[in-house]
């Protein structure tokens, strides 16, 4: 087998690893004992964590951007019914609330 061959079947391997829960370190070890090149197996772990962090950076971006939208709707709905002697408890607080959460949260799936 060429580089190029094991490259691609050690990457499947670990990529169905890592779908599986499997560590890296645990895969890092699968890995090693199915060929004997470290530089190609820290190179294909590396490759998985990049991904991994890629989509978990994706998931991150879309949290932050639902949000900003919540804490938007928060704020105008607040202004709007400020002057109206309605309540925007509910506005101001609630979706304020929920919007930092969600923030909050896609920051920890940006940063890991």
């Amino acid at each position: 087998m060429n580089n190029k061959e094991n490259w691609e079947k050690l990457f499947q391997t670990a990529d169905e690893a890592y779908q599986r829960g499997v560590s890296y370190a645990e895969i890092e070890n699968l890995l090693l004992e199915q060929v004997n090149d470290e530089a190609l197996v820290y190179a294909v772990v590396k490759k998985i964590k990049a991904e991994h962090q890629k989509e978990r950076a994706k998931s991150g971006k879309l949290f932050i951007g639902i949000a900003c939208l919540l804490i938007l709707a928060g704020f105008l709905v607040s202004c709007m019914n400020f002057y109206t002697n309605q309540s925007f408890v509910w506005a101001m607080y609630g979706l304020t609330t929920v919007g930092i959460a969600l923030l909050l949260w896609g920051l920890f799936k940006i940063i890991g």
